[in-house]
């Protein structure tokens, strides 16, 4: 009954025509949304735990009950540009969901992850498959958003207990965690409806834990200290390497910690 209120509550807060499917557990939302992409137009996926959840660089996800998992299924007739932004602009949806609900704010810590007292508390991980008869458009994409609403009983697992964080200390209910998930929803398609605009990457860059900060960046070939500097129009990280002035479109970066 609990979980059928949930299920309730999402479907009948969202404002846009999407198909929803909610579960208890299942291996992995964005998997589920790439598996069934034929089978719908925009869609939703949501599910309460994930067993093999997947971050960036398909690293592993950590995914326990307590927090909320949902993946977003679109087939945009938008071109690649405009689809490279869908990062920032769930990020900039789940900030503000996160607001709305539980009156808490939220930070963003360039590209893909959403910051709550130091730690991370969400990651966003988006997909896509190119038509390739038409270049200009992708076939499919698929926008993973996973929050840690609650922290898990026993902890973090020890490669991450110090990053990881959650919003809640208690208990976060199946109608508050419906409610989230609703406006999560609703704050995305009024975003990506909007598109070509992209009014929302100034939000996008205020709401940054990055800017004017020591930074550590990991590149594939490199890493080195900097500073970050500025996000610009095309979402890239602006940063300041020893005097050399460097424009990052892809890198892991965290803040440098002082001794």
């Amino acid at each position: 009954m609990i979980f059928k209120t949930f299920k309730h509550i999402i479907k009948n807060r969202i404002k846009y025509q999407v198909d929803l499917k909610a579960y208890r557990c299942v291996s992995s939302t964005n998997d589920l949304a790439k598996e069934n992409n034929a089978c719908f137009n925009n869609a939703v996926f949501v599910a309460l735990r994930q067993k093999n959840g997947r971050g960036k660089l398909n690293r592993s996800f950590y995914s326990p009950k307590g927090g909320l998992y949902l993946s977003i299924l679109l087939h945009p007739q938008k071109n690649i540009m405009e689809m490279q932004i869908l990062t920032q602009l769930a990020a900039v949806a789940t900030v503000n969901a996160i607001k709305y609900v539980f009156d808490i704010n939220t930070y963003i810590k360039w590209v893909n992850d959403i910051y709550y007292n130091n730690k991370k508390i969400c990651g966003i991980l988006c997909e896509s498959s190119v038509n390739f008869e038409s270049t200009d458009l992708e076939d499919y994409s698929v926008v993973g958003i996973g929050i840690n609403l609650t922290a898990p009983k026993n902890g973090f697992p020890k490669d991450i207990e110090n990053t990881a964080g959650a919003l809640f200390n208690g208990k976060c209910s199946k109608k508050q965690k419906g409610r989230l998930a609703a406006h999560i929803v609703n704050n995305f398609f009024k975003l990506y409806n909007n598109l070509p605009n992209t009014d929302f990457l100034k939000e996008y860059k205020e709401k940054s834990i990055l800017i004017n900060k020591p930074v550590i960046v990991k590149t594939l070939n490199d890493t080195f200290s900097a500073v970050a500097l500025d996000i610009d129009e095309n979402s890239n990280l602006i940063v300041n390497k020893n005097g050399e002035i460097i424009k990052l479109n892809s890198a892991d970066v965290s803040v440098k910690q002082c001794n």
